[in-house]
């Protein structure tokens, strides 16, 4: 019981101070955003200090609220001092929003967490959605099914997907509402060996935002609609 009063002890001393009020300020807890803060992105890494070595952390848990609405956007327990609202699901968070957000840790094994260490930090989501880009496959591969999906990273807030691909001197545009494609819908058809360089687009609000990244997917020589399965049972046949 001493050691548990040690700890806790050792954890207001580190985060807690005073502001010229004389009340408890969280803005020492994190240290990436600092608290009233927007994100850069929606994905930015929001960091909380760590204990001392000292002081045995099992893990750090991260509730998430709606600070106009008190509604609970998600939890995240993790081993590690940090987590990104992507975490908490696209669904459950929202852009140009503020939320609320407290830290607990548990002290030993059984995971029981305790103690909010910061009850007044608050975080807003960028006005903006992040950009877009190919994920899957990795940008250079070189694919042997027409019927090959190409992944787009899934953006909060994108209403469709617009996927520019260009071979050469010819341009042609999928829009969709889901987040992937295959080379099987491009208009006219695709080609065996031949490169295609894929940017992707979103629509937000009624705007369509631009991506920035040119991923490279490039057809094999011998590429086909075969799907995979019928590649791999040729592939060992040979």
């Amino acid at each position: 019981m001493k050691k548990i009063i040690v700890f806790l002890g050792a954890i207001i001393m580190l985060f807690t101070s005073c502001n010229e009020d004389g009340e408890p300020s969280s803005a020492t807890f994190f240290i990436l955003p600092e608290c009233g803060s927007q994100l850069t992105d929606i994905s930015q890494t929001i960091f909380c200090r760590q204990l001392p070595n000292e002081i045995p952390v099992y893990g750090y848990r991260f509730t998430v609220k709606n600070e106009a609405t008190g509604v609970l956007a998600g939890t995240v327990d993790t081993p590690v001092n940090s987590f990104k609202m992507v975490d908490l699901g696209l669904s459950n968070i929202a852009l140009n929003t503020v939320y609320k957000i407290e830290v607990q840790v548990a002290l030993d094994a059984s995971l029981n967490y305790t103690n909010v260490i910061n009850p007044d930090c608050t975080l807003k989501t960028p006005s903006l959605p992040e950009k877009s880009k190919v994920i899957g496959p990795q940008c250079g591969s070189v694919v042997d099914s027409f019927w090959t999906n190409i992944f787009a990273k899934q953006t909060l807030g994108a209403e469709k997907y617009r996927f520019v691909i260009t071979n050469d001197s010819q341009t042609r545009v999928i829009e969709t509402t889901e987040s992937s494609f295959q080379l099987s819908n491009l208009p006219g058809g695709p080609a065996a060996n031949t490169q295609y360089f894929i940017r992707v687009d979103i629509l937000y609000q009624g705007t369509w935002y631009s991506g920035d990244d040119l991923c490279s997917i490039t057809t094999s020589p011998t590429a086909s609609y075969r799907n995979s399965s019928e590649l791999l049972i040729m592939n060992n046949h040979r």
